[in-house]
């Protein structure tokens, strides 16, 4: 009389196959890099879209293989581990996540050790290979980032500046030193020099 009762049950998916027409077809609906393009360090997160175009439940497993701009593997991903199914007429989201190392922190200190401990450098390329299917169908499909690690650089560019400095104030000294022996052993002062 009034009152509102809240009932929970517990209910279990179950997906089976039967004989009849069976048509297998899935497409990527995307698979981009979540975020800016361009970042300056690692975790990366992918994105994987795969629309079920069938008549039947689909679960596609792959990996997503990462390459530097050399050519070689930087990591790779597991798309579905956990084997879920995409529904016929339907698109299945999947997410992945480079992650080599943790971020530290956001303030300037914290985020130059990530991009040290976490170093990449230049354009990268993520290739999803996924497998579909009872008769193992194949859909490969790919994305491009680029990682430029600004904090790291201009620490190192402002170091290189520095230890180019030290070199030559030291060549400077140490060619003033030989001058100076040169003309206390000789009492004379050397040709283009003026005392």
């Amino acid at each position: 009389g009034g009152s509102v009762v809240i009932e929970s049950k517990v209910g279990t998916l179950i997906l089976l196959r039967v004989n009849g027409d069976i048509r297998e077809a899935a497409s990527v609906a995307a698979f981009t890099v979540d975020g800016k393009k361009t970042l300056t360090h690692p975790p990366v997160n992918f994105s994987l879209r795969i629309s079920d175009d069938g008549n039947v439940h689909i679960r596609p497993t792959g990996v997503v293989t990462i390459r530097n701009m050399l050519g070689g593997v930087s990591a790779t991903l597991p798309i579905n581990p956990a084997e879920g199914a995409v529904l016929p007429g339907s698109i299945r989201h999947f997410t992945m996540t480079w992650k080599p190392d943790a971020d530290r922190g956001p303030n300037f200190f914290q985020q130059l050790s990530s991009e040290t401990h976490n170093f990449g450098l230049g354009t990268y390329t993520a290739e999803a290979d996924i497998t579909y299917g009872q008769s193992k169908q194949n859909l490969i499909v790919s994305a491009k980032f680029t990682i430029f690690p600004w904090r790291l650089l201009t620490v190192l560019a402002l170091g290189l500046i520095l230890a180019i400095l030290i070199l030559v104030w030291a060549v400077k000294a140490y060619n003033r030193m030989i001058i100076n022996r040169a003309e206390a052993q000789t009492g004379k002062t050397p040709r283009g020099q003026i005392k």
